[in-house]
């Protein structure tokens, strides 16, 4: 396949969420994200494996949405798992309450905590996915809840590998 008529392809499997794009984070890259995981461990992406896409998902425990979109999310994982993505979901909520969330609500999906408020990295709306590619730089922010697991949500992810 050429490349225009690969650019193509991706902006094809694009044009439903163009509405939904999100720039108001585009200079975000995955370093520049101050995380821990929920045992208070700083998380260093400088170190990443080069080979890595990460999925970024930024979420709450009390937004409805961003509930109703994780199984769909552990399903794309499920559907990605011989690939080299990586799944995160982010929370600026205290480590007790994502805790206790996941302690009823097992998720298979690393969760970390933000160190900042989201709004520090302009995140005002959830829940927001941000796809990183190998380098750590932001590819696309997708706002609001989506099903991950569709057939055209797998391919547009892979297309980012």
């Amino acid at each position: 396949m050429t490349i225009n008529r690969r650019v193509t392809a991706i902006l094809v499997i694009l044009l439903p969420f163009l509405s939904m794009l999100s720039c108001q984070n585009s200079e975000l890259n995955l370093t520049d994200l101050k995380l821990t995981d929920l045992n208070g461990k700083t998380v260093d992406f400088n170190n990443a494996d080069n080979d890595d896409v990460y999925f970024v998902n930024f979420w709450a425990t009390w937004c409805a949405p961003c509930l109703a979109e994780i199984p769909s999310i552990m399903a794309a994982q499920d559907s990605l798992k011989n690939s080299n993505y990586k799944f995160i979901f982010v929370s600026d909520e205290n480590t007790d309450k994502l805790k206790g969330f996941l302690k009823k609500n097992p998720v298979k999906i690393n969760v970390l905590r933000s160190s900042e408020k989201l709004s520090f990295y302009s995140i005002n709306e959830l829940p927001l996915t941000v796809i990183f590619n190998n380098k750590g730089e932001r590819i696309v922010s997708l706002q609001g809840k989506h099903r991950w697991n569709t057939p055209g949500n797998i391919k547009m992810l892979k297309e980012f590998l």
